[in-house]
């Protein structure tokens, strides 16, 4: 395979692609390594079926929210600092969840981690499309969509890997998940906004106030919503459940 595409990023762009790359990859992980540590887990808190389906359904439920959110702090504070901020909040929380005590401890967490996914999800993709040459966009956003595959590689490896009993096993699963903040640092002096957003933030003005700011959002849900692009944002939502859900 040629990829003549991905050298057309520049230096930049394939620092901002490595670490949305990076930042990608954990959900794969914690979404499969999560279903080897689940039978642990429901024996751990003597769980029923449904208690244990909720903690598995609040997370992708809270990646819907954490998008939204993150597409906001987006626009406001900028791709770069809002995804390295959601890979802290994700790494953190999947951390915490490994020292859960209780069902509602371990729930909690698994709800801030898919607020964190969410908004991490949203911000890498953006970053890396408007780093992207309009040629190769579509093959760009798909090779950093593949960075799921590889985190549940990853998950299936660390499955292996770890020799503890059951009890301790999936906590130290959730453990190795903190391992993503480590991204940050490398990531904090490193990765820039692209240049097109920067322009557009400079002409729209950084110092516009949180009144503003909440104008343009509400704007911009009503133009995705609008005539134009209703159908289109139905179908995009729709396809994007539907490969969450069967996953």
């Amino acid at each position: 395979m040629r990829f003549d595409w991905f050298r057309e990023l520049t230096p930049p762009g394939r620092r901002a692609f490595r670490a949305a790359f990076a930042g990608f990859g954990p959900a794969g992980f914690d979404l499969l390594s999560f279903t080897f540590v689940l039978v642990a887990v429901r024996d751990e808190f003597g769980l029923s079926a449904a208690r244990a389906g909720w903690l598995a359904t609040v997370s992708l439920l809270a990646s819907a929210a954490g998008g939204v959110i993150g597409g906001a702090l987006a626009d406001s504070l900028g791709r770069t600092r809002t995804m390295l901020i959601a890979v802290i909040v994700y790494a953190v929380a999947t951390f915490f969840c490994g020292l859960s005590q209780r069902f509602e401890q371990l729930l909690l967490c698994r709800l801030v981690l898919g607020l964190g996914f969410g908004a991490e999800w949203t911000t890498s993709s953006l970053l890396v499309a408007e780093y992207a040459p309009p040629a190769a966009r579509g093959r760009l956003l798909g090779l950093l969509t593949s960075a799921f595959a590889a985190g549940d590689v990853l998950a299936a490896a660390a499955a292996l890997a770890v020799l503890a009993p059951p009890e301790l096993a999936w906590r130290i699963l959730f453990w190795l998940g903190v391992l993503p903040a480590l991204l940050v640092f490398w990531a904090r002096t490193r990765i820039v906004d692209a240049p097109v957003f920067q322009a557009a933030r400079a002409k729209r003005g950084v110092t516009d106030g949180l009144g503003s700011h909440l104008a343009r959002v509400q704007a911009s849900f009503a133009q995705v919503f609008g005539p134009d692009l209703r159908l289109t944002t139905i179908a995009a939502t729709m396809l994007a459940s539907g490969a969450l859900s069967g996953r």
